[in-house]
């Protein structure tokens, strides 16, 4: 009986050991799974956070660094809105987060900007810009058919950026062909499907078909000025 004891304990005992071995092989590939993970993110852009402050808005500003430095509570202070730009946002960035940009608030009005960034740092076709636009502004229909839909045309630049900022962007030639040939065919949608299209890149042009310098300090933000402006014109749409 003795030895059946010893043997039964001793199995028992690997088995116990066995056991505790893989929970730590375990806990020890957790612990470096998220490390790397980590690790990771940390080297990702950081994301911003939605601005959860406002509460039941009814308009949503969605786009890039345009509308994230939009300053909405000065120039709309009696408006429920939510500003839901990110800066350097492309269009595919707005297409993979629509939930949490848009459809979370149900607003009545959705005012879309977006596009610049693809020309400026993707190279990419204005085929692409155009048709995730449409995208956009298809899901948004059919997510919240209720929902109106203000379609801003893609602003003027002007050489500035490139000068001052970015030296390897594009010329501001090759951007604002791009720019006008985007704003076209923008325009024949809206006015095929009857959504709301604000041409704000003749409001902001110069002769050149430039950003206007009196607008714009750096080539493609606006300014005060810029926004004043901007605000104006659309008004009439809110």
């Amino acid at each position: 009986m003795d030895k059946k004891y010893k043997k039964s304990h001793f199995v028992f005992l690997t088995k116990m050991y066995r056991f505790i071995t893989i929970l730590l092989v375990a806990f020890i590939l957790f612990l470096g799974f998220n490390y790397i993970s980590a690790r990771g993110e940390n080297k990702c852009t950081p994301v911003k956070e939605i601005k959860m402050e406002v509460i039941n808005p009814n308009v949503v500003f969605f786009g890039d660094s345009i509308t994230d430095y939009y300053d909405l509570d000065k120039y709309y202070p009696d408006l429920k809105k939510v500003n839901s730009g990110i800066s350097g946002n492309r269009t595919w960035d707005l297409k993979k987060d629509m939930y949490n940009r848009v459809y979370r608030y149900n607003p009545s009005k959705v005012i879309l900007l977006i596009g610049i960034n693809n020309y400026l740092y993707e190279n990419s076709s204005t085929e692409l810009v155009v048709n995730d636009i449409k995208d956009m502004v298809n899901q948004i229909h059919e997510n919240l058919p209720n929902c109106e839909i203000v379609i801003q045309s893609i602003y003027p630049v002007n050489d500035d950026w490139r000068i001052k900022r970015r030296p390897d962007v594009p010329t501001v030639d090759v951007l604002t062909k791009k720019i006008i040939d985007s704003n076209v065919e923008i325009k024949k949608y809206c006015d095929d499907n009857n959504y709301k299209y604000v041409d704000m890149f003749k409001e902001l042009s110069d002769d050149n078909c430039e950003f206007d310098k009196q607008y714009t300090n750096d080539g493609l933000h606006p300014n005060e000025k810029g926004y004043e402006k901007i605000t104006e014109i659309l008004k009439k749409y809110l």
